[in-house]
C-alpha cells in the first residue's frame, strides 16, 4: 500500500522540537543548581542578566516538571492528530484501489455508515455544524449510488478517525479495524524498533509492555489536563522516554500500513 511518509516526518519533527524543549529544562535546572563562580560574583555587571536569572531559576527550579507535563501534553495530542491522519490516508487508499463502494472491506463501509451518523446526530460533539454534518451524509449517499461505471470511489476518510477518548491501546486498536488492519498490537510487538525500546526479545512481552507504555502516557496526560491536589507532573527525563516510544511506535504503525492487504 502506498503511504505518503510526510506526515511521519513532520510528526517526528515536532518530537524533535519536544525534545529540544526537554533538554533546555534540564540545563535551566542544573544551571539555577550551580552557584555563582567567584570570579564572575566579582564582577556582576558583565553578568547582569545572567545574575538575575540565576536569581529567578532558584525560585521556580522545582516547579520545572509542570513544563514537562505541559509537553507531555502537546505530544500525546500530536500523537493522535498523526494516528488520525494515517488512518485517513489508508481509508484513501483503499477507496482509490477500489472498483466500486461495494469492494470496500465490509469493516471499513459499516464504519462509515456508523460514523457518519453518529456525527449526523451529534455535530458538536465532532466539531461540525449540522450544515457540513449534513454534506457528509450526502457525500456518503452518492458514494453509495454511484454508477458501476465509475472509475473511482469517492470516500470522505476523516470520518473514519473519529474518536470520543484518548488514544490509549484499546483506541488504537479499534481505529485502525475501520481500515481494514486488525491485530495491530501483535504486530507491533513483533517489530525490531519496537524491541529495542521496550527491551525485550519476546513478542508477547513486546506486546504487552508497548500496550502498558500507551495506556500510562494518556493516563498522565488526563491526569495534567485535569489536575488536583494530587496531581504529580513528570520529570523531563520520563517525557523524553515517552517521546523515544511515540518515535518507534509511530515508524512501526507507518510500516505496517504499507503491507498489502
Amino acid at each position: 500500500m502506498v503511504i505518503d511518509t510526510s506526515m511521519v516526518y513532520s510528526f517526528h519533527s515536532d518530537l524533535d522540537r519536544a525534545e529540544h524543549l526537554l533538554q533546555l529544562i534540564k540545563d535551566f535546572r542544573e544551571f539555577a543548581a550551580e552557584r555563582i563562580p567567584a570570579e564572575i560574583e566579582e564582577e556582576r555587571p558583565s553578568w547582569k542578566a545572567a545574575k538575575s536569572l540565576h536569581e529567578s531559576a532558584a525560585d521556580v527550579r522545582t516547579d520545572l516538571p509542570v513544563l514537562a507535563g505541559s509537553i507531555l501534553l502537546y505530544i500525546c495530542g500530536r500523537f493522535e492528530f498523526f494516528v488520525r491522519e494515517l488512518v485517513a490516508a489508508i481509508g484513501d487508499e483503499l477507496a482509490s484501489s477500489a472498483d466500486k463502494y461495494e469492494s470496500l472491506p465490509d469493516g471499513m463501509r459499516t464504519e462509515l455508515l456508523a460514523r457518519t451518523i453518529e456525527i449526523v446526530k451529534t455535530p458538536h460533539k465532532f466539531n461540525h455544524t449540522p450544515a457540513t454534518a449534513a454534506q457528509l451524509l450526502i457525500a456518503l449517499s452518492d458514494s453509495l449510488r454511484a454508477p458501476e461505471e465509475a472509475s473511482t470511489v469517492i470516500i470522505e476518510s476523516s470520518v473514519l478517525t473519529i474518536t470520543d477518548a484518548n488514544m490509549g491501546q484499546k483506541v488504537l486498536s479499534d481505529i485502525f479495524k475501520r481500515v481494514n488492519i486488525n491485530s495491530i498490537w501483535p504486530e507491533i510487538g513483533k517489530q525490531a524498533s519496537m524491541k529495542l525500546i521496550i527491551g525485550t526479545a519476546s513478542d508477547g512481552d513486546c506486546t504487552k509492555q508497548a500496550q502498558q507504555r500507551l495506556e500510562k502516557m494518556m493516563q498522565d496526560r488526563n491526569g495534567i489536563a485535569h489536575p488536583t491536589s494530587n496531581t504529580t507532573f513528570p520529570d523531563p527525563d520520563q517525557v523524553l522516554t515517552s517521546t523515544a516510544f511515540l518515535r518507534a511506535l509511530s515508524s512501526t504503525l507507518v510500516e505496517l500500513a504499507r503491507i498489502p492487504r
